[in-house]
């Protein structure tokens, strides 16, 4: 893990990102960090959909996250969409699932020891939060 911070524009993060949804999945685990009101949501949504039926988004700090299993099904979907090829799984304010880092590691590592075409994005706005989950990992 790189603890070098880097700041770029939405246009640049969608370029990388783009760029990186080109390598063979499963391939990194993309982590978006930055203050609130900066795009974050708005460029996983448009990723979502433009890559349409082979992407996934959800948002953790919904309503129906709270819900008993809402963590387990959406990599069960996530995993489930990967009989079709390669998908994209897209979770957003992260930082709002309970002990998120443990939680993100362990379906991550499952994906890369199965080798799981899963493209994996997540973004938070609180950075202070995510980047302490981060650290753990």
């Amino acid at each position: 893990m790189s603890d070098a911070i880097t700041w770029v524009g939405y246009h640049s993060v969608q370029g990388i990102l783009r760029k990186r949804f080109q390598e063979p999945a499963p391939a990194l685990l993309q982590l978006l960090i930055g203050p609130r009101q900066v795009g974050k949501t708005t460029l996983l949504l448009n990723l979502s959909k433009k890559l349409g039926k082979q992407a996934l988004y959800f948002t953790a700090d919904a309503p129906e996250a709270s819900l008993p299993n809402w963590k387990e099904q959406i990599w069960k979907q996530a995993k489930e969409l990967t009989k079709q090829g390669k998908a994209f799984l897209f979770i957003d304010e992260v930082q709002s699932v309970p002990h998120w880092s443990q939680w993100l590691k362990s379906h991550f590592d499952e994906v890369l020891k199965k080798s799981i075409p899963l493209h994996v994005v997540v973004s938070g706005s609180s950075s202070l939060k995510v980047g302490a989950g981060s650290r753990e990992t």
